[in-house]
């Protein structure tokens, strides 16, 4: 009877996923979310814990921007906060992007939930994938009026001078990806479920950048986001140790190896006028 159990869950699974391959008109939305809400009523076997689960995952909060960008370093320092569960590593739960009929994965956020047990209803979960700022609008569509969407911004001279860490003599992130993402977020700056931050202002103001997040997610600013490199529970970015916000990051494309890609950046007519619109020139 428990290898029946597992081989149904199994194929139930990807019986799911497969659905998302498939074109709008065979398997939409709302056949989708309706059949993933059935998958976690059969893996948690009580309509009370369907229920609470349903909660937990109910206020989430979103962290996107372009890669480079100080994602990572924004969750590291959310973790921090006694209210915030951060998932660890980039889910991917968002980008949907791929699909003809673009759908959230919350089969994969209903599997993270239930294989870490959390079961507390007024802790966020914090998920950050650069790219969620590609899918702001599949985001708000589902979690309506309980999801909050930070996205970060960095200066696009000091994004392309990144270099790639599989590949010295290549760049990250492209002048044209630079664009892209904050033209995507640019879309939603009024928006009241969306808060845009600067990473220079995140470094050279930390505290008062801290307080309007935590005022947006509704939390308090605690002592223990205060010192976060002490009580991040995501204890490494990048395979080095959490440290206290230094600013040698900023203002890194002045020096004289990366005058080719700051010229190709500045080549690009869109990309100047966002760099002034965020009051980088």
């Amino acid at each position: 009877m428990v290898f029946k159990f597992k081989s149904l869950s199994y194929y139930f699974y990807y019986f799911i996923e497969f659905g998302l391959i498939i074109d709008r008109k065979c398997f939409n939305r709302f056949f989708y979310y309706l059949t993933t809400d059935i998958y976690l009523l059969y893996k948690t076997g009580s309509l009370i814990e369907f229920k609470k689960i349903k909660k937990v995952i109910d206020n989430p909060i979103i962290i996107g921007g372009c890669a480079r960008s100080g994602t990572t370093l924004l969750l590291s320092i959310l973790s921090s906060h006694p209210k915030i569960h951060a998932i660890p590593y980039e889910s991917n739960i968002f980008r949907t992007r791929q699909f003809p009929s673009r759908h959230i994965k919350l089969i994969k956020l209903y599997n993270y939930v239930l294989k870490n047990n959390i079961r507390d209803i007024d802790v966020s979960l914090c998920e950050k994938s650069p790219r969620n700022i590609l899918n702001i609008d599949d985001i708000l569509e589902y979690f309506g009026e309980n999801v909050k969407i930070i996205n970060i911004v960095r200066d696009g001279r000091d994004v392309v001078t990144s270099i790639h860490p599989k590949d010295p003599n290549k760049f990250w992130v492209t002048p044209e990806r630079w664009v892209c993402s904050l033209e995507r977020g640019l879309l939603y700056e009024n928006h009241s479920r969306v808060l845009a931050i600067r990473y220079e202002d995140l470094i050279d103001d930390f505290n008062t950048v801290l307080i309007k997040i935590c005022n947006f997610i509704n939390l308090e600013y605690t002592d223990s986001i205060k010192q976060y490199h002490k009580n991040a529970t995501l204890s490494k970015i990048h395979n080095k140790k959490v440290e206290a916000p230094y600013k040698d990051s900023i203002n890194r494309w002045k020096e004289k190896k990366y005058k080719d890609i700051i010229e190709e950046l500045l080549s690009n007519e869109r990309a100047v006028e966002l760099l002034e619109y965020y009051k980088y020139l």
